[in-house]
């Protein structure tokens, strides 16, 4: 059984994935090329969340990665618009709440148990 908690933090990983459209930056040129790598990002993101919501381990460890990345992140609020540091701040709050609850044992019983489904069917 799925913890609670897994559609809403899917849910909000993939609207958090979509904002990342913002930080395209009309001032360096190459929109075109930007918008191409945004794309690609999301896509692969989108690829380790359907994971996520599938129970993977090592998709959780992705996401305790990222949320990792999201705190050191902060690093460049100071040069960056008031939207793209408030998606950073928002990021970086909801990575470390990820980090704490992808670490509780329920959670952590899930995916594991979900590697393991998945091992014995092979």
């Amino acid at each position: 059984m799925k913890p609670r908690g897994l559609l809403e933090t899917t849910i909000a990983m993939c609207l958090m994935n979509i904002a990342g459209f913002i930080f395209i930056d009309p001032k360096i040129g190459f929109i075109g090329a930007q918008y191409a790598f945004v794309a690609i990002v999301v896509s692969i993101t989108f690829v380790v969340l359907w994971h996520y919501w599938n129970g993977r381990n090592w998709a959780r460890i992705l996401v305790l990665l990222t949320g990792v990345l999201a705190l050191f992140n902060l690093v460049a609020l100071q040069s960056v618009s008031r939207l793209s540091g408030s998606l950073i701040v928002i990021e970086s709050l909801f990575g470390a709440f990820m980090l704490w609850w992808l670490n509780t044992t329920s959670v952590k019983r899930y995916f594991k148990k979900s590697q393991t489904e998945i091992l014995s069917d092979s």
